[in-house]
């Protein structure tokens, strides 16, 4: 029998779990609205990740955390976000101006059976049933989700932009895994989103693209990007997982679709057709079942 104390604790990370799912949403909504603004890709993405870092070092500051986990860990985890997180984050973005917001998030969401998959191929994990299953439901949700529509006809290379950023995030959590293991989540998570931010400075600086004068010019918006697009799920997401486990934080994030449909039409008039909806659902319930069988 669990203590009431062990109630609240639950409770409290599933609260924190959901919360992050919720923020995460808010990140696309966020983004639509800074680019509706004029800010650039390499504009808001070098101040959305340097800004993060910037806040998540101050939290390990006030936790009396150290920062440096060392030259050769802090290499890695560097380059790890200034390449592969960098690039995952572009082809979302990029799909997500020409997307809605919540049809660019249900496809994202493949990045969990891909994760399974590549668990699979690469690290010879045996595959449950629910690993095939949930790569059959995945595969019909996508082509459900991008079915054209009366009106409402799916960007191609926009879907495809989204589903690399799916293949990358994969990728990166399965590198991601084992370069944080050592050097705590927290500090993993700053230097990780430090180099996707010296990433985006650099290619916009090369390209003449950053436009940080019109971006400064929306400081509430680059703001709300920066804590709760970034700081507050990540942080939220870490405190949860302490209370209720990988699993439960795992499914209790696959929420953030759901979020994103809510807030999409609220904030941008979007909405999806029944079929979409219908391959959304799809989509979800592969991202369930692939969790389930990985753990």
């Amino acid at each position: 029998m669990r203590m009431p104390s062990d109630l609240r604790a639950l409770r409290l990370g599933a609260l924190m779990c959901t919360t992050s799912a919720a923020c995460y949403a808010g990140l696309s909504i966020l983004a639509k609205l800074a680019f509706s603004a004029g800010l650039s890709l390499t504009g808001l993405l070098s101040l959305r990740f340097t800004g993060a870092a910037l806040v998540l070092a101050a939290i390990l500051v006030v936790l009396r955390r150290p920062l440096f986990p060392g030259r050769g860990p802090a290499a890695r985890l560097l380059l790890l976000g200034g390449v592969l997180y960098a690039l995952q984050a572009a082809f979302f973005f990029l799909g997500l101006q020409r997307l809605p917001a919540s049809i660019a998030v249900v496809l994202l969401y493949v990045y969990p059976v891909i994760v399974a998959a590549f668990e699979w191929l690469f690290l010879r994990r045996a595959p449950a049933r629910r690993t095939f299953a949930a790569l059959a439901l995945a595969m019909g949700g996508v082509v459900l989700t991008v079915y054209p529509q009366p009106a409402r006809v799916v960007d191609p290379v926009a879907a495809l932009l989204v589903l690399c950023s799916a293949t990358g995030l994969a990728i990166y959590i399965v590198l991601s895994e084992g370069a944080t293991r050592h050097v705590g989540a927290r500090v993993g998570a700053m230097w990780i989103v430090l180099g996707a931010g010296l990433s985006y400075m650099v290619a916009g600086a090369a390209t003449n693209t950053l436009e940080w004068g019109r971006a400064l010019g929306e400081p509430a918006l680059v703001l709300a990007l920066i804590v709760v697009g970034t700081v507050l799920p990540v942080t939220l997401f870490l405190a949860g997982v302490g209370r209720v486990g990988p699993t439960a934080a795992s499914l209790l994030s696959t929420l953030e679709p759901v979020f994103t449909v809510a807030l999409g039409a609220v904030f941008l008039g979007e909405s999806l057709a029944p079929v979409q909806g219908v391959g959304s659902a799809l989509v979800l319930g592969a991202a369930i079942l692939a969790d389930l069988s990985r753990r």
